[in-house]
């Protein structure tokens, strides 16, 4: 994990996410930008509004949060856009040194957010001194030449119920703005969502009031109108599939507060959505089928759940001929669905149905925990064993964690130990680290560090939760083992950007060869723009250590290309 700091963010991040997080802020999406005990807080607007925290550390390192479901990279667009209006407004480059808390007042996102804030202000001192009559005249008059307007403020203000025909209307109109060529583009997703995105508040408001039923006919309007949308769409920001997974939290939500009356007929229209020919190839099916699952209170309406089941497994035959994964998939979520039906109707029976479902992880578990509760320790370690066993890498970290949980409750200290060291190797999660040195007598930890690295040295093991990360690097570090991580990073040459931050200020002339290397070897890899600007980043370290000398060495030393020398690369 690179180490960001005020400084060097934009060095650090991926060439897309500081295109994307610098265009929005110079939109101004960066809002309410307030300056803390820690650091800064601030919203980006977009289709959705994002809180972004950012804490100042030492030497202007900055750890960051963001309330987005971004998690394709180590940072996002909305705290890039907040790193820079944090630089633009408070953060001095010359002097490299934060601004003081006096010094805010230059930055453009916070002169616009007070020049907003006033005219709400007078806004609201206007409309208090209105009357009932000049209010109904100026709403009157705003919306009489705004036809869209007009219908949105009758779906979100008037008295009777509305029919899902009504907001599809304004969600289909939504749409066919936003269509170029017959597709929605990256850049349109937002205007093809404003509509749903305005129902689906007011739908959260209904909720609060006690309406289900409307919140309901909402959600459906949605997720019958954009669904098919996604079939020609770049939903890349996820902006149209969250307006989805919103209103199927709607559904969620006011289900079960419906009459026995009404949850019936939701149910039938539940299975009906998740078998509709919009539905097919999507997962949303089983989202749905899942409420429905969690509203059947009889053997009829069970019945009518697993018939649905049938006819979905029908469908993957149909669609996908050959993808057995995918319909054992379909199987799969079916019996999660009816195990928490037996659970609820037929108590004594579910432990018998998850004995008959073992082949189901998800369900394994559940029996686990169950077998856990009930002391038989022995059977719940004989499952986990058996699933790790047959390679079920991805769930290998549940598996372990359930084995340490029973080591805890036996006091078995050799297994709680070994549960430790294994879940170090598979999660490289520090955690356990710090969890194991408590464990171990201090006479001890030396011992067991060395064979904890020794093992590591050995094994070098992909796992699904490293990306790569040495986790010895990550020991020394954690450790501040200085001299054995410059060793370590002398051998394995790609941990300096994750390193840099602690070994550049120890090791300069250590981490300087480092670099040398690394240059020369890619600059003989590829001649290209892009290249180019990945070695001058290396070089910038190096001039910042005070070696500028040995910068301008290797920018003077001619670059070879298989059999071809070519002069110096001046641009570098």
């Amino acid at each position: 994990m690179p180490v960001f700091t005020l400084d060097n963010f934009e060095e650090l991040t991926d060439d897309t996410i500081l295109t994307r997080g610098s265009r929005y802020y110079k939109q101004g999406k960066v809002i309410d930008l307030l300056e803390t005990e820690t650091g800064y807080e601030a919203s980006v607007a977009g289709t959705n509004e994002y809180q972004v925290e950012v804490e100042i550390l030492e030497n202007n390192e900055v750890r960051l949060s963001c309330s987005c479901p971004y998690d394709q990279g180590p940072i996002c667009k909305h705290q890039v856009a907040v790193l820079i209006a944090i630089n633009k407004g408070t953060h001095q480059p010359k002097s490299r040194k934060r601004a003081k808390p006096g010094d805010r007042t230059n930055s453009p996102t916070v002169n616009k957010q007070t020049k907003l804030d006033k005219l709400i202000s007078q806004a609201k001192q206007a409309i208090c001194k209105m009357s009932e009559q000049q209010k109904d005249e100026y709403i009157f008059n705003s919306l009489e030449d705004n036809p869209a307007a007009l219908e949105r403020f009758i779906a979100c203000y008037s008295d009777h119920q509305l029919s899902a025909s009504f907001y599809k209307k304004q969600i289909q109109a939504d749409i066919s703005c936003a269509k170029k060529y017959g597709c929605i583009d990256y850049h349109s997703a937002s205007t093809a969502s404003e509509s749903s995105e305005a129902f689906l508040h007011e739908a959260c408001l209904l909720q609060n009031q006690g309406q289900h039923q409307q919140a309901i006919i909402i959600a459906q309007a949605v997720i019958e109108s954009m669904v098919p949308v996604l079939s020609h769409a770049d939903d890349s920001d996820g902006i149209l599939g969250g307006q989805i997974e919103m209103a199927i939290e709607v559904l969620e939500g006011s289900a079960t507060q419906l009459t026995a009356n009404e949850q019936q007929t939701l149910i039938k229209y539940l299975i009906a959505e998740a078998l509709s020919k919009r539905q097919r190839g999507w997962n949303w099916s089983w989202d749905l089928l899942k409420i429905a699952g969690s509203l059947v209170k009889d053997a009829k309406q069970e019945k009518q759940l697993q018939d649905a089941f049938l006819q979905k497994y029908q469908q993957r035959e149909l669609d996908d001929t050959t993808d057995i994964f995918m319909l054992r998939i379909d199987k799969t979520e079916a019996k999660k669905i009816e195990a928490q039906i037996v659970k609820r109707l037929r108590p004594q029976e579910y432990q018998s149905f998850l004995d008959d479902h073992l082949d189901i992880p998800e369900l394994r578990m559940e029996l686990v925990e169950l077998l856990i509760e009930q002391n038989q320790l022995e059977r719940a370690k004989q499952l986990c064993k058996a699933m790790i066993e047959e390679g079920s890498f991805r769930r290998d970290q549940e598996w372990l964690e359930k084995l340490l949980q029973i080591a805890k409750i036996e006091a078995d200290l050799p297994t709680w130990r070994k549960m430790l060291e294994e879940l170090l190797r598979t999660t490289h999660n520090l955690d356990y680290f710090d969890q194991l040195k408590e464990l171990v007598p201090r006479k001890d930890w030396q011992q067991t560090l060395f064979q904890v690295i020794k093992q590591e040295h050995q094994d070098k093991t992909y796992t699904l939760f490293s990306f790569g990360d040495s986790l010895v690097a990550q020991i020394y570090q954690h450790e501040q083992m200085w001299d054995e991580l410059m060793e370590l990073t002398e051998k394995e040459k790609e941990l300096i950007d994750d390193y840099r931050q602690d070994l550049e200020p120890r090791y300069p002339k250590r981490c300087t060869a480092i670099y040398k290397t690394i240059v020369q070897e890619n600059l003989e890899k590829q001649a290209n723009r892009k290249n180019y600007a990945t070695q001058c980043r290396y070089l910038r370290r190096i001039k910042k250590m005070g070696l500028f000398d040995e910068a301008e060495e290797i920018v003077a030393k001619p670059v070879s290309y298989t059999h071809l020398t070519l002069p110096t690369k001046r641009i570098v």
